[in-house]
């Protein structure tokens, strides 16, 4: 009889330590969402200024008419403007690709160091592997929320430095055959 009490008093104080466990992983992931929120406006914002800008930059590259233009020197200058663009773009890129790797890195180690899912059929192993799951899957969704907005802003700045690089190549093209054609 006693050690059936043991047995039992062992059992409640896993649940009990299972349940604070719980209650602390809430309570973390609660005041985590409030500073994810705070970090998800301040890069929604980042990112809508700069695809303003992006977008107002590419826009000037298709209004200049290359292709009529026989001005060297005003081409040159177009060229020079266009050549300036893409490389603080390129650093921007470069930028957000570490952060994005840091961020999959940060998570390949989480998932490293954490253990292995509970084994058994009881229904405190079941508990358990339920908690672990939930977990795992709310690990993976931050992880892709984390990486949501780097993703659409390195799309930007990839599509302006694409855009840039086309501008250039019509701009330099343009110089050469007015160079050739006098």
């Amino acid at each position: 009889m006693i050690e059936n009490n043991n047995h039992t008093i062992w059992i409640l104080l896993g649940v009990a330590s299972m349940i604070v466990v719980v209650l602390v992983k809430i309570v973390n992931s609660v005041a985590r969402a409030s500073d994810v929120e705070k970090q998800h406006a301040a890069a929604t914002a980042d990112l809508e200024h700069f695809r303003a800008a992006a977008n107002h930059q590419i826009e000037e590259f298709h209004q200049i008419d290359v292709d009529d233009d026989t001005d060297i020197a005003r081409l040159k200058r177009n060229l020079d403007m266009a050549k300036s663009g893409p490389d603080k773009s390129k650093l921007i890129l470069r930028q957000l690709k570490q952060t994005m790797h840091t961020t999959r890195f940060n998570y390949t180690q989480s998932t490293r160091k954490r253990g292995p899912a509970v084994r058994g059929r009881g229904a405190i192993e079941g508990a358990v592997r339920f908690f672990q799951a939930q977990s795992r899957y709310n690990s993976r969704a931050q992880l892709a929320d984390d990486l949501a907005g780097p993703e659409q802003l390195a799309a930007v700045v990839q599509n302006y430095i694409n855009e840039a690089d086309a501008f250039i190549l019509r701009v330099q093209n343009r110089v050469r055959e007015i160079k050739h054609s006098s």
